[in-house]
């Protein structure tokens, strides 16, 4: 997950227009909401799906979804998905859903099913090897809720009621990657496999955020974790090569030895290419190159002392 700035794609027509989709859905909706007795099942909203939705959020992400940034349209079909959801919240029973952001622009994101619909997944520690992560794959043993659906917990147990901004008063416990930058909140272990961590502050505590967001968006579930690690070895290949032509050019006196590390140089920039945001999983690339690159400057400067 990395930050996305929404101000770069502009709100769909259907939802912003006047006498678009968007808002003619919300006026049924509240007057729905507003019946008494009140209707058991949500209101069947149908506005968010149209095909410019679609298109802005595929722009916006660059065709991944929003939590794990796998490329969803390489094979399985992309969910548009309520950040805070729309017919029900599983943590509160008498809250009937954000309705009133059901066709919100803001409160959209593109999700693989994957991160959205729940159901059994099999999660990778963070201690696991690449053996063990090999026979929980074979095996798909115990499995645990993942995916996201109508979860919403907040950090204080406050949610918003009926058509008040819920940003003024709620604390969500799960990231918005175009509200908040995840770096802040998630890490990247230097570790065997490809999982993701919630941060840790001073006192030895997690980010609660952190921690509720890979739990349940399933970011470590295993067919995840495998994915990220093959295009992860790769790119470790390629930084390995790099580390081999710094120490090789430590042996050589100028000009060779200022040669050798201008290929160095390009090697990381051209790494760093694949950190951009049109690339899959590529919070967790840019934290392995950065890793690198400290790696690299103590190497210089240790020759240098």
């Amino acid at each position: 997950m990395r930050y996305i700035d929404r101000s770069t794609t502009p709100a769909p027509e259907s939802l912003s227009a006047a006498d678009g989709a968007g808002l003619k859905e919300y006026a049924k909706a509240k007057a729905y909401y507003a019946e008494v007795p009140p209707h058991k099942k949500a209101y069947p909203f149908e506005a968010y799906k149209a095909d410019d939705v679609k298109l802005a959020l595929r722009n916006l992400f660059n065709g991944k979804c929003a939590y794990c940034e796998l490329r969803y349209e390489g094979g399985q079909p992309m969910d548009v998905e309520h950040y805070r959801p729309k017919g029900g919240v599983q943590e509160r029973d008498d809250h009937r859903g954000y309705w009133w952001l059901a066709a919100d622009w803001n409160n959209l994101l593109p999700s693989c099913i994957d991160c959205n619909r729940r159901r059994g997944q099999v999660s990778a520690d963070a201690g696991m090897t690449l053996s063990q992560l090999e026979a929980a794959l074979a095996s798909m043993g115990d499995t645990e809720p993942g995916g996201k659906q109508d979860a919403f917990p907040t950090l204080d147990g406050v949610w918003a009621d009926p058509e008040i901004d819920p940003n003024t008063i709620e604390s969500p416990a799960l990231i918005d990657p175009t509200q908040t930058d995840p770096a802040n909140h998630l890490h990247w272990p230097q570790a065997d496999l490809s999982v993701v961590l919630p941060t840790v502050d001073f006192s030895g505590n997690e980010c609660p955020r952190a921690t509720a967001s890979i739990y349940i968006y399933a970011l470590n579930r295993i067919g995840l974790v495998q994915s990220r690690l093959e295009i992860r070895q790769k790119f470790d290949a390629h930084i390995n090569t790099i580390r081999e032509v710094v120490i090789g050019a430590m042996e050589f006196d100028e000009p060779h030895r200022q040669r050798f590390m201008k290929v160095a140089e390009d090697g990381i920039a051209n790494l760093r290419i694949e950190t951009g945001i049109k690339h899959i999983y590529s919070a967790m690339l840019s934290a392995r190159l950065d890793a690198f690159e400290a790696e690299f400057r103590a190497l210089i400067e240790a020759d240098e002392a």
